[in-house]
């Protein structure tokens, strides 16, 4: 529903290079409740707010899928790059810079349903709600 916000991103361990955004953050799935055919992987990153990068990218779901199904996200993580992939197709890469971008550091797990917020900022459809978000599963490998 409108101004509906499920999210699986990374956060920081520890402020190694400074607050947000410069310790980073990695979007790995997020979704706008009103767009439900298609969700977005991010990076934010930056020496301070007035120098914060974003880097997103976008997947359209194939054959009229949307948020309300099933699907498998995944995000790979190596030393020199971050793959985004959605039911095993892999619909964005990035690169990652030494000295430029802080993912050399180790990251925590975060998954939630907002209601409302700045990444839609739609008015919110009382209708859907209450909302859920379910999650079948979580797999990590190193």
């Amino acid at each position: 529903g409108q101004g509906l916000w499920p999210a699986i991103w990374l956060l920081p361990q520890h402020q190694a290079y400074g607050s947000w955004p410069a310790s980073g953050e990695i979007d790995m799935m997020e979704a706008r409740g009103r767009l439900p055919g298609q969700v977005s992987g991010t990076l934010h990153y930056g020496k301070d707010m007035e120098h914060k990068c974003t880097d997103e990218f976008s997947y359209a779901f194939e054959g009229g899928g949307t948020i309300g199904e099933f699907h498998d996200y995944a995000l790979e993580w190596d030393a020199g790059s971050i793959r985004w992939l959605v039911d095993g197709h892999r619909y964005a890469e990035r690169r990652l810079e030494p000295d430029v971008m802080p993912f050399d550091k180790p990251f925590y797990l975060v998954l939630n349903l907002a209601v409302g917020g700045w990444y839609d900022n739609v008015p919110i459809d009382e209708a859907a709600l209450p909302a859920v978000m379910t999650v079948a599963g979580i797999w990590l490998y190193a």
